[in-house]
């Protein structure tokens, strides 16, 4: 997926302006600001839920209100930061919405949601109601569907997901589960764009960082190039010691 130039106001006030992001297959590209900088705007840009008043959005080199509605299905799935739904459905109805861009068939359908669902710990979740689980065993559903709906067929092309906020209302085993989740999708080609608040966990995942504030890319690069004392001190105007992780050697930051 490629942005080139993008600006969006569609409520009058500028929410973004003159974007540029290429978002390569098999790569994870984490997104930072303060609250009010454009984060979800942005990820709404690119699932076509916003749509931009400059510029050029691409998936797959062609722009991305031209696909129709089932082929970009196919190629693009999306995370919301809040998911509502009020109807009792079961966790395995819900997750197997994932698959209705597919046409792979009821058995394999139901295999994929099987594995989606073993990868968020939700197996156990299969037959309960939606609509009776906990905040956090509903984000493990969601994002099992979101698995499910980007798990290509061999045949069919790797896939864009946009995730904003997955580890909200997660515990810290489940943070884990849905970092090692990320790292295999990226390992299957897909790239994926995540907004996440927890710094530390997304300078171990991504392979890039996007920072913005005020609607406007800050810097985008390397955790290692973009994670400064510096940087967090002008853009969330917070002092804090960046210093590295004992086995994995990504940046962590921690309050000065």
């Amino acid at each position: 997926m490629n942005l080139s130039g993008i600006s969006a106001s569609p409520w009058g006030e500028p929410l973004l302006q003159d974007i540029d992001l290429n978002l390569q297959r098999g790569e994870i590209v984490g997104i930072i600001g303060p609250n009010g900088a454009g984060k979800s705007s942005l990820l709404k840009v690119m699932s076509g839920e916003i749509v931009p008043q400059d510029g050029e959005l691409t998936l797959d080199d062609t722009p991305l209100d031209q696909w129709p509605d089932r082929e970009r299905a196919l190629r693009l799935a999306v995370l919301p930061q809040q998911s509502t739904l009020r109807f009792p459905f079961s966790v395995e109805q819900v997750v197997l919405l994932g698959r209705m861009p597919h046409a792979t068939g009821q058995q394999a359908d139901l295999q994929i949601v099987e594995q989606a669902l073993a990868a968020t710990d939700a197996l156990a979740l299969r037959q309960r109601p939606y609509t009776a689980l906990s905040g956090g065993e509903q984000q493990r559903v969601q994002l099992a569907r979101v698995l499910a709906q980007a798990w290509p067929a061999p045949e069919e092309p790797g896939s864009v997901v946009l995730l904003d906020e997955p580890t909200a209302a997660l515990d810290l085993q489940h943070q884990q589960w849905v970092a090692d989740n990320l790292r295999d999708l990226a390992a299957r080609g897909l790239g994926l764009a995540l907004v996440m608040h927890d710094l530390n966990l997304l300078s171990a995942v991504a392979d890039r960082i996007l920072v913005l504030n005020q609607g406007c890319v800050v810097t985008i690069g390397k955790p290692e190039a973009v994670y400064t004392e510096a940087l967090f001190a002008e853009v969330f105007n917070a002092r804090v010691t960046v210093s590295l992780h004992p086995t994995r050697g990504n940046p962590l930051v921690l309050p000065a």
